[in-house]
């Protein structure tokens, strides 16, 4: 290389195999250039579009034909990727399908602070998830097997009043210790689960039927009280829809500046109402508030396709209550 542009280059950039080396074999004046650059006090980064190893597996690489690097020394497609969808689908669920370096690359970015202040259960989830795949192959010394056993603790509180069935049908005071029970435990699995559409596998159907027909009550009471709605549907209907998975569904109809104003506002008004209700039926839309701003016709009067496609939404919502049940 030309001592000229050695002197008056402040960084580097090099592609590694065919450049710096080849295979397992280094150049002769790859170290003397390297160490060139370092004494002018300038700098380099190894690039590569390789996206089948991580910078660890380069750094070992590097390590065995005598180049000292660090985990700052690499621009990878990985690395790229990684910082690419931080900066535009930080909020999105991602599926990765690639190399476990690939995934580990990723994976690394989710040690960043502002991950952890946004991240929810099925956020943490995933990482485990992908965690437990990759945990097999870091190079570490046998090390001693933990076993934990955590019980989810569910908290039931007594009712400080006598649980009183009137001559006419009143099952309030059941209905108040349902829902000061759910309340209470949005933090344990099923009922986080339902709150953020999420399915529910066999089992925590029938913890779920167990704890409303056993701990909470009976069956009868469970009919009395709600009716035909099955369990989830009357869980979803008490501690209502995730908020972020609410806009998420219906914030698109505000954002590609399809509507009016009077249309903004009822479509504010049905986030509001499905986050706190979990659910909407078509005949609520007839009602207060909706109301207010006219008969939905009116409203939808000069954009009846995009009301058909949120009435779409709303029946899957609703479905979505039944089907997971």
């Amino acid at each position: 290389m030309d001592e000229i542009v050695l002197q008056n280059c402040e960084l580097f950039l090099f592609d590694m195999d065919g450049t710096l080396y080849l295979g397992d074999n280094l150049f002769s004046f790859t170290n003397e250039l390297l160490k060139t650059i370092r004494d002018q006090g300038g700098r380099y980064i190894f690039v590569t579009n390789n996206s089948s190893k991580s910078v660890s597996d380069y750094i070992k690489k590097l390590e065995k034909l005598g180049i000292p690097a660090e985990y700052n020394d690499f621009m990878t497609s990985s690395q790229a990727t990684a910082l690419y969808l931080l900066e535009h689908h930080k909020c999105d669920n991602l599926y990765v399908c690639g190399t476990k370096s690939l995934k580990k690359e990723l994976i690394d970015k989710a040690s960043d602070v502002e991950y952890w202040q946004r991240a929810n259960f099925f956020d943490i989830e995933k990482i485990r998830t992908e965690l437990r795949e990759l945990i097999k192959f870091i190079d570490n010394p046998p090390r001693k097997i933990w076993s934990i056993d955590i019980e989810d603790t569910l908290r039931v509180e007594e009712e400080s009043e006598p649980y009183i069935l009137t001559p006419t049908g009143d099952y309030s005071s059941y209905k108040r210790k349902v829902t000061k029970f759910l309340n209470g435990n949005l933090d344990n699995l099923i009922i986080y689960k339902i709150k953020y559409n999420k399915k529910l596998n066999d089992e925590e159907k029938k913890e779920n039927e167990r704890i409303m027909f056993e701990e909470l009550g009976n069956n009868s009471e469970f009919v009395q009280t709600f009716g035909n709605k099955n369990v989830i549907q009357v869980v979803r209907n008490i501690v209502g829809l995730d908020s972020q998975t609410a806009n998420n569904i219906f914030s698109k109809y505000i954002n590609d500046n399809r509507l009016n104003s009077k249309q903004i506002q009822f479509v504010k008004m049905l986030i509001d109402y499905v986050i706190k209700n979990g659910t909407i039926s078509l005949q609520v839309l007839t009602e207060d508030p909706f109301s207010s701003l006219g008969a939905v016709s009116e409203v939808f009067e000069d954009n009846v396709g995009t009301f058909k496609q949120i009435r779409q939404d709303i029946e899957e919502i609703n479905r979505n209550a039944e089907m997971f049940a």
